[in-house]
């Protein structure tokens, strides 16, 4: 690693030199997270995305607007992008990323359990922890 101007400081160009503050990505930059393919689930409603660690997420093409008019035979015509931390679909002139599908999934996993009625758990908030001691607000 180069040395700063300044006494006792590093400096680097690398992104793997990098931490990330955001756990999303965290598991993209410093885990090396990626998108390794793309199906499209049966009845076409979802796109399955494989990711390097094994883990399946289904993104439903309800909330991928730019996606949810696209044909099926269009969907699976994708090019893995920025070493499979995003997708493109040229022929629709679409390009999202990785953390951008996981930040909807995370969203909708959220907006769900908070709508649906009886359901039970907790919903955590980024950098709270369910031990923090909280004051009750009235």
């Amino acid at each position: 690693m180069k040395r700063s101007s300044k006494p006792g400081k590093t400096t680097s160009a690398h992104a793997d030199d990098v931490l990330a503050k955001d756990p999303l990505d965290r598991l993209i930059i410093e885990e090396g997270l990626r998108i390794k393919s793309i199906s499209s689930v049966a009845d076409g409603s979802a796109l399955v995305l494989t990711l390097t660690n094994g883990t399946n997420v289904f993104a439903p093409l309800d909330e991928v607007p730019q996606l949810a008019n696209a044909k099926p035979d269009q969907l699976l015509k994708y090019e893995l992008v920025a070493n499979g931390t995003a997708i493109g679909w040229e022929e629709l002139d679409v390009h999202l990323s990785l953390k951008g599908f996981l930040t909807s999934i995370v969203r909708s996993e959220v907006i769900r359990r908070l709508t649906q009625p009886g359901q039970r758990g907790a919903v955590m908030i980024p950098g709270r922890r369910s031990s923090d001691k909280t004051k009750a607000v009235q």
